[in-house]
């Protein structure tokens, strides 16, 4: 069930690029000129929240919560259906009308669905056996899923009751925009990665008491030959090994304690933050000085927040991917997220801010700085990285559904030592989709912002040559998308 999700996303992926494509070539030249180009917009930024990110997302979240991975949930089947129904509708809606009654009807059952799964994940994913960490931040992104949509509301108040003009309609969209990759996104992507860390940090552990036992069960078999003790060995090597297995695992949660400890601040940190980062944002509003004061130690909260994070998870994690293109494209989003963050702590600052608002091309490269560099990479990674793609993958999250023992024993082999065909596959395909990926997207963003500076420089931009490139990349990153649906596609048979 978890993969079909997956491939729902990937193809709502390949929709997005492809529109995304015809966006960037409308620029350069008249490509169905009877198709306006709100219409392709409005269609290709609501289908990367919906249909995309937030179905892959959602699809990580019943992975790593749901028991036996919602297999058996009857009502979950018919809710994977209507993300199916809503999404296309979405698409085929604006492309057809823009803003109408058909698109705007959509959008409001895909505000139906955010309730829907909220219930369900309440009912359902809080009895998994993760930590309860991973489930506070979980919980926490669910629940700005949900809360996104009070934006939704703003803006329809501002379109049909003529209420709070201009103003209320922006508010109302940044709102929305800041609950999705400031409140679910984040929270979803930290609580995803920490359900896999915590289950590699305990496949880790069981693996090291394992060698202890092994190596000072020879030891004092050894030293109970040669003093010729009388005591029964199985006793003495029995009480032995007992102190080390005891000592190791009293280290152990002493580090697991400071590390959660440390990460439970990072989720503080970045709640806290959330409303008042929000304020920055809106400063359009000419808002007083004290909230403005507000919206600046809101936004370095979050930053603070997300560093703690990637200080305390990196290095771990890191550790647990074992093919090189995968640790750099993990590498890749953590550089991101810090920039991203680092991005919204300076334009807290209303100078800052002005001068953000008044520039698209600085605003367009934030978003895909966002969605394409920070979470659509996180998608991909989790499709190789949790096995959902099984011949490039790591395996340790492929049995969770087996019982504790049994998944010790048999995923961490598979983990410490990957077979030939894995390390084989890894190094053609995978490796030239992620290595590309990673090229391609980079460019795209620097590009984006590049443009940005020359236009608060004053100087002279050939906007046909960047909108080209980006057209080219665009294409690109379009047809790309097909490697990993087609590899999906080939696991699930």
């Amino acid at each position: 069930m978890v993969r079909r999700l997956l491939g729902q996303a990937l193809f709502f992926y390949l929709v997005l690029s492809t529109l995304g494509t015809i966006l960037r070539i409308k620029l350069v030249f008249p490509l169905f000129p009877k198709l306006p180009y709100n219409n392709v917009l409005h269609a290709h930024s609501h289908i990367a929240f919906l249909g995309w990110i937030n179905v892959a997302l959602i699809a990580l979240m019943i992975f790593f919560t749901f028991p036996n991975q919602g297999a058996s949930i009857s009502s979950l089947k018919f809710f994977i259906g209507s993300l199916w129904v809503v999404n296309i509708g979405l698409v085929l809606s604006f492309l057809a009308q823009a803003y109408g009654p058909v698109s705007i009807t959509f959008s409001t059952l895909s505000v139906v669905l955010s309730v829907w799964f909220l219930f369900l994940y309440f009912r359902h994913g809080r009895s998994s056996n993760i930590s309860p960490l991973a489930k506070r931040f979980l919980s926490t992104g669910v629940i700005f899923y949900v809360a996104s949509a009070i934006g939704l509301v703003m803006v329809a108040l501002s379109m049909a009751a003529k209420i709070g003009g201009r103003g209320l309609f922006n508010a109302g969209v940044y709102f929305y925009l800041h609950s999705q990759y400031n409140g679910w996104m984040v929270f979803a992507l930290i609580g995803t990665m920490l359900a896999a860390s915590d289950r590699l940090h305990e496949l880790h552990a069981d693996q090291h008491v394992g060698q202890q036992i092994n190596q000072h069960t020879g030891r004092h078999v050894d030293q109970y030959i040669k003093q010729q003790d009388d005591q029964p060995i199985g006793q003495h090597v029995k009480q032995h090994v007992g102190h080390h297995v005891v000592q190791h695992t009293d280290q152990t949660k002493q580090v697991k304690t400071t590390r959660e400890r440390r990460l439970g601040l990072s989720w503080l940190l970045l709640t806290l933050g959330f409303l008042p980062s929000y304020i920055p944002q809106i400063s359009f509003l000419e808002l007083p000085t004290w909230l403005n004061i507000i919206g600046i130690l809101g936004t370095f909260s979050a930053l603070a927040g997300i560093l703690l994070f990637i200080s305390k998870v990196t290095r771990s994690f890191r550790r647990s991917i074992t093919q090189p293109a995968l640790r750099l494209l993990f590498l890749y989003i953590m550089a991101a997220l810090i920039v991203k963050f680092t991005l919204e702590a300076a334009g807290a600052f209303p100078m800052v801010a002005f001068m953000i608002q008044t520039n698209r091309s600085v605003i367009i490269g934030y978003l895909h700085l966002t969605l394409l560099v920070i979470f659509s990479s996180y998608i991909f990674f989790a499709l190789y990285q949790y096995g959902f793609i099984r011949r490039c993958s790591n395996r340790p999250f492929k049995a969770f559904s087996r019982s504790r023992l049994q998944n010790q024993v048999q995923t961490y082999q598979s983990y410490s030592h990957p077979d030939a065909t894995s390390a084989a596959s890894e190094g053609s395909m995978t490796r030239f989709f992620m290595i590309t990926y990673m090229i391609l997207t980079f460019t795209m963003v620097f590009l984006l912002f590049v443009w940005g500076l020359w236009f608060w420089l004053g100087l002279t931009v050939n906007m046909y040559a960047i909108n080209t490139v980006l057209a080219v990349i665009s294409a690109v990153l379009s047809v790309l998308g097909f490697i990993p649906w087609y590899a999906l596609r080939q696991s699930n048979n």
